[in-house]
């Protein structure tokens, strides 16, 4: 049997199908079953996408074909829809939630288990970085740009990427014909969208605004979405409507609570497949959101940031990875009090990331060319993956900054220009009416005081007593998150000269000191998240323990 579950705007472009196709009000389920007659009467070529796709890496939409008796599924350039796998003995499983997965593997006569050692991963960092790993046991995500191939007659699977090795070449171009190049793919490619309900997901940050000029330059019709919680600084909403005035618009802003998160946070738990801490915003925004987002034939974000430089100095492999948000081991060890046995829970998720320190740390390259590309190849798909996930279920997502030509350009930057997204700067330096609109200077964010003040932290706490499977120190969770966060102090003189220790934490030797003698100064996010991430874990758990799939139809399914 094959299953495939793509979410709500599915098209069958060509060819019949035979086999069951069931409608559940969050999308389609398709199953094809396997060593049985009517495999032939199939029709000779269909296909599943969302929209239109282009040259592989240079699209947005999975997409699946079947040519004679191989049946293939292929992942765009961001895993902006996730394929999810798993083989057994008569059985090969495909899906685009594990959701889903959860429910057919149960029909088809399948343990379901939670892997432990990846879920450890989860909790010291925004995802999953052992390859192809999923939060269930047995169930693989494919990588981007990549083709899972199985054979329809004896159920064989194979996988092969069409995704080449990033790395910069020693034959960089010239500076300037590197930024219009970039800005050039970025207007071009943008104008196949003409005619098109167009969405564009503006921070106060530079790449969103890159691709909400270009998408103007482009002549396309472009409505701006922002969303966050401040509105008294230089914060995403000020920013993002100054960027939208002067493109002739004003921002759609959506303003999120912890009320929402309440509400709402196991829901988009399971549609981002308890693969990270897209939760953490997803949770927070109205359902009317991606309602919204949903009558738009595609949103467009400015991520791929990685490819382009970026931010900040590296010191060493333990820096690029500590940066990269794979926690440092010293950070994850004062989170051990949170846990019964605090080393077992963290183990395997350390194991993977010496393996990174292996993998990467003998790289003769230079370290910022090292973090970029470690930032594509490990990062890139889990982290930016996940975030797209939400918007997926409701229409299609591109990401420009990811397109095949614009990843060509990247490749050329000269050396001295692959930090902090210089080249992303650099273009847009050439729109008048963009170029004097600071980027964000405070956040737009306070999740501690808003989830205390809303009764977040008490929500999740009370999930993970009944629900967690290792077992927790509650006397040392609710100490430390059912009190008020810190008052910010006032500036004084303390303030200023830790104000310029932290600038120069960027420079290279600085770091490479304090990570040697202070690590655990070098600080993570972590700390607010780690409660919000047990809740996800808890989550599946609670989803897997579940005798009662939602799904029943599924539950009926037999190869």
């Amino acid at each position: 049997m094959f299953v495939y579950n793509r979410g709500q705007r599915v098209q069958l472009v060509e060819g019949g199908m035979k086999g069951q196709v069931f409608d559940e009000g969050k999308g389609w389920f398709l199953a094809i079953e396997r060593g049985r007659e009517e495999r032939n009467t199939l029709g000779k070529d269909w296909k599943i996408t969302n929209g239109s796709r282009w040259e592989n890496g240079d699209g947005y939409s999975a997409q699946i074909e079947r040519e004679d008796k191989q049946l293939s599924f292929k992942s765009d350039s961001m895993c902006g829809v996730p394929i999810f796998y798993r083989e057994a003995e008569g059985v090969v499983i495909v899906t685009s939630d594990l959701e889903g997965m959860i429910e057919v593997s149960r029909g088809v006569g399948l343990k379901v288990e939670v892997d432990e050692g990846a879920m450890g991963e989860i909790l010291i960092s925004s995802y999953i970085f052992s390859e192809g790993r999923t939060a269930v046991r047995d169930v693989k995500i494919l990588p981007r740009c990549s083709v899972l191939e199985v054979d329809n007659e004896n159920g064989k699977v194979q996988i092969r990427s069409q995704a080449e090795k990033f790395e910069y070449y020693q034959d960089s171009w010239d500076w300037g014909e590197c930024v219009g190049r970039l800005k050039g793919e970025l207007v071009e490619g943008m104008k196949r969208y003409e005619g098109q309900r167009v969405a564009v997901m503006l921070s106060g940050g530079a790449d969103s605004r890159l691709i909400a000029g270009c998408g103007a330059e482009a002549g396309l019709e472009v409505d701006y979405y922002t969303f966050g919680q401040s509105t008294v600084n230089a914060s995403d909403f000020a920013v993002a409507n100054m960027v939208a005035h002067r493109l002739g618009k004003k921002t759609n802003c959506y303003t999120v609570s912890a009320e929402n998160f309440m509400e709402r946070w196991k829901d988009v738990a399971a549609l981002t497949n308890w693969a990270n801490d897209s939760v953490w915003w997803a949770g927070k925004l109205p359902q009317e959101f991606f309602e919204v987002l949903g009558k738009y034939d595609v949103v467009l974000r400015g991520d791929g940031e990685g490819v382009y430089g970026w931010g900040g100095e590296a010191a060493n492999i333990n820096d690029v990875l500590h940066m990269l948000e794979i926690t440092a081991p010293e950070v994850v060890r004062r989170f051990e009090k949170y846990f019964t046995e605090g080393k077992s829970v963290f183990e395997a998720a350390l194991e993977a990331r010496r393996e990174l320190e292996v993998k990467y740390g003998g790289q003769k390259e230079s370290l910022e060319d090292l973090k970029n590309r470690v930032y594509l190849e490990v990062r890139e798909g889990r982290g930016i993956g996940p975030g797209v996930w939400p918007f997926t279920r409701v229409t299609a997502v591109d990401g420009p900054l990811l397109w095949k030509g614009c990843v060509k350009v990247a490749k050329r930057i000269p050396p001295k220009r692959r930090i902090n997204k210089q080249i992303i700067l650099a273009a847009l330096e050439t729109f008048e009416e963009l170029k004097d609109v600071p980027r964000s200077s405070g956040a737009s964010w306070n999740n501690s005081l808003e989830f205390y003040m809303g009764g977040v932290w008490e929500e999740l706490l009370d999930h993970v007593g009944r629900w967690s499977p290792r077992p927790l120190d509650m006397k040392a969770l609710r100490e430390d998150y059912l009190r008020p966060p810190e008052v910010p102090p006032a500036v004084s003189i303390k303030g200023e000269i830790w104000t310029g220790l932290r600038k120069q934490l960027r420079n290279r030797y600085t770091r490479k000191l304090a990570y040697r003698y202070f690590p655990q100064w070098l600080g993570s996010s972590m700390n607010q998240r780690l409660l919000i991430r047990l809740a996800v874990e808890s989550s599946l758990y609670e989803r897997v323990a579940s005798k009662n799939p939602k799904h029943e139809i599924l539950s009926s399914f037999a190869c």
